[in-house]
């Protein structure tokens, strides 16, 4: 069975950039992991965990999953759906979201059109409002970047103290991905472009966002909503052509983001702009010691 599923997986997993980590995880199933998973789930079954689930978990996935329908019966959802394929150049008319108790991360991408999240705690408006909407058009928007972007990024991120430790405490303290500023980037176009947060909104709610350490992903967003293209079309190649031609500068990064602080004159706005320079402060410190 499971040599199925890894003949499957290796044959749809095309893209470049997710073959680099997508193939040596199905490495390490195949050198025995996937045996000590089916232990595992063999001695579950042992414990009459699947009885436990049919009567306790599985109808609060239900619940989650009925609250859901309700919700994204009265979203937008299509000029999402059409801003997604657009940028990915795929063909996104139809979405499947697997539900689950839990996992690690909380979610992530399952294909192009497809991905799974984790159940959420109570009858929550915000999030199936706001909240799983973000998700869905972060989670769709991952898989898309090429490899020659990927190497572009990286050394684009060593030419600034400020952006090299960011992306540090990315990879090292957050355990992300070289494409997480990209997709987040893109998140915020496609619920801007959607009507759902405005940019003021999508700024005051993300700015703490992984400790503040995601910055190129609001310098993007803004580049993105400059176009007069609607929407943008072959995300990735959008990006290589604007960090090969210079219009992508680290030392324009930050006065980009000053430039987007809404003017403190309430409390929200106030303590956003003061945790965005300590937060800068705080990485660049971060890099002065690290690279002493």
């Amino acid at each position: 069975a499971f040599s199925e599923a890894d003949g499957i997986i290796r044959s749809k997993t095309t893209n470049e950039f997710e073959r680099s980590y997508v193939l040596p995880t199905l490495d390490l199933l195949k050198d025995g992991y996937a045996e000590k998973y089916r232990k595992y789930i063999l001695a579950l079954k042992d414990a009459g965990f699947e009885k436990l689930w049919r009567e306790k978990i599985l109808p609060v996935e239900q619940q989650q999953i009925s609250r859901l329908e309700n919700a994204l019966a009265d979203i937008e959802i299509d000029s999402m759906l059409e801003s997604i394929s657009k940028l990915k150049c795929i063909v996104c008319s139809e979405v499947t979201v697997y539900i689950s108790l839990l996992s690690y991360p909380v979610s992530f991408s399952l294909g192009e059109t497809a991905f799974l999240a984790t159940i959420n705690d109570g009858d929550d408006s915000d999030y199936y409002k706001n909240g799983f909407p973000a998700l869905l058009s972060h989670e769709l928007m991952h898989g898309f970047a090429s490899m020659e972007l990927i190497e572009i990024y990286l050394d684009f991120m060593k030419q600034s103290r400020y952006l090299r430790s960011t992306h540090d405490f990315l990879l090292k303290e957050l355990h992300s991905g070289n494409e997480e500023e990209f997709v987040m980037a893109a998140e915020y176009y496609i619920l801007w472009r959607a009507g759902f947060m405005t940019k003021e909104e999508i700024l005051l709610k993300n700015y703490s966002r992984y400790g503040g350490c995601v910055p190129l992903a609001f310098y993007l967003f803004e580049h993105m909503t400059r176009e007069k293209s609607e929407p943008i079309a072959d995300y990735n190649q959008w990006l290589l052509q604007r960090f090969k031609n210079g219009t992508f500068s680290p030392e324009e990064l930050i006065p980009t983001i000053d430039s987007l602080l809404p003017p403190p004159d309430n409390i929200d706005r106030f303590f956003a702009n003061l945790f965005v320079i300590l937060q800068r402060c705080s990485f660049i410190i971060r890099d002065a010691a690290l690279y002493v």
